[in-house]
C-alpha cells in the first residue's frame, strides 16, 4: 500500500445552471500525486508530493479587495469547488476528487492550549453539521486511542514539525500531510506551530488545516473571507461558499477518483448540490 497524500431550486435556476456547466468545459491545468502538503505561512504555500519528487509553489502576489455577495451563486459554487477539490496552478496530469469515505478519528497531542481545544471542538462540530456521510470525532489520550487515531494533530514549536513530517517545508507555521489510497483519504497528520502566532492566528490554521485534509485540497486568491484564502489570513469562520463547497464534497454523489467532466456531469444530474440561501443547513 502506496503512501498517498447542497438545495434543490426551482427550474430557473435550474437551466441556468445547466448552461453554465457548459462554460467550464474547458482545458486547465490540472495534477496528480499520491501525497498532498497542504501548508500556512506568511507567505503562502503550497506543495504535492509524487511517490518519488516533491513540489513546491510559493506566491506573495498583493490582496485584492473582495466585497462577498449575499449569497455565492450557483456559479460561483461550481467554479469555487472545481478549483478547490480538484484545481491546481501547476502540474498537466489528470485531477481526481479524493475524500474520506469513513470517519475522521482525531488525536491530539503536544502542547495546545485550553482555547485550541475549545476551538477544534467547535469546528469539528461545524463540520459534523455540515457532513452527513462521515463523522469527525475526537479522541482523549488514552493509548486505545492513540492506536485508533488516523488523524493525528501536533501542538508544537515549529522547529520540531521536521520530527513529525520529515517532508516539511520551513517557514510555514500550518501544515496537514495526506494519505489515499485509490483517491480515498485514510490517513493525516496536521501540525499547528505554539509559536510566532497569536491566538486568534492559530484558531484559524487549526480552522483550515483540518478542512483541507479532508480533501479540499487547493488555496485561492479569489475570496479574502474564504478560509483557503492563498495569502495569510486569520479568518475565524467558514465563508457561505466555503459551507457550499465542504457540503458538495461530502454529498453521496461525488465519489472518490471522480475526473473534473464526470464532477461536472454528477452537478448537472443533481442540482441538489448546490446551496441556496433559503434551505441553510441542508
Amino acid at each position: 500500500m502506496s503512501n498517498v497524500i447542497l438545495d434543490t431550486f426551482n427550474k430557473t435556476i435550474g437551466r441556468r445552471f445547466k448552461s453554465s456547466i457548459q462554460t467550464y468545459k474547458k482545458n486547465i491545468a490540472l495534477l496528480s500525486g499520491t501525497v498532498f502538503v497542504s501548508m500556512v505561512s506568511f507567505s503562502s504555500s503550497v506543495a504535492i508530493a509524487t511517490p518519488n519528487q516533491t513540489q513546491t509553489l510559493r506566491t506573495s502576489a498583493n490582496s485584492v479587495a473582495y466585497h462577498p455577495p449575499s449569497y455565492p451563486s450557483a456559479e460561483e459554487q461550481i467554479d469555487y469547488f472545481l478549483e478547490i477539490a480538484m484545481g491546481s496552478e501547476y502540474g498537466n496530469a489528470s485531477s481526481r476528487i479524493r475524500k474520506w469515505d469513513s470517519d475522521l478519528y482525531i488525536h491530539v497531542q503536544g502542547d495546545p492550549t485550553a482555547q485550541d481545544l475549545t476551538s477544534l471542538q467547535t469546528i469539528v462540530t461545524e463540520l459534523n453539521g455540515l457532513i452527513d456521510t462521515v463523522d469527525l470525532h475526537i479522541l482523549d489520550d488514552s493509548p486505545r486511542s492513540r492506536r485508533r487515531a488516523n488523524v493525528t494533530m501536533h501542538f508544537v514549536p515549529v522547529t520540531e514539525f521536521s520530527q513529525h513530517v520529515p517532508e516539511y517545508h520551513p517557514g510555514n507555521l500550518g501544515y496537514a500531510w495526506v494519505w489515499w489510497q485509490d483517491n480515498t483519504i485514510y490517513d493525516a497528520t496536521i501540525l499547528i506551530s505554539t509559536d510566532n502566532v497569536t491566538q486568534q492566528e492559530r484558531t484559524h490554521l487549526i480552522r483550515e488545516e483540518l478542512t483541507q485534509s479532508l480533501g479540499l485540497l487547493q488555496d485561492s486568491f479569489r475570496y479574502e473571507d474564504s478560509i483557503f484564502f492563498q495569502q495569510w489570513t486569520s479568518t475565524a469562520a467558514y465563508s457561505d461558499l466555503d459551507q457550499a463547497i465542504i457540503k458538495m464534497l461530502y454529498h453521496p454523489a461525488i465519489e472518490p477518483g471522480m475526473s473534473r467532466r464526470r464532477v461536472l456531469n454528477t452537478l448537472n444530474d443533481y442540482p441538489e448540490l448546490i446551496a441556496s440561501r433559503s434551505t441553510p443547513g441542508q
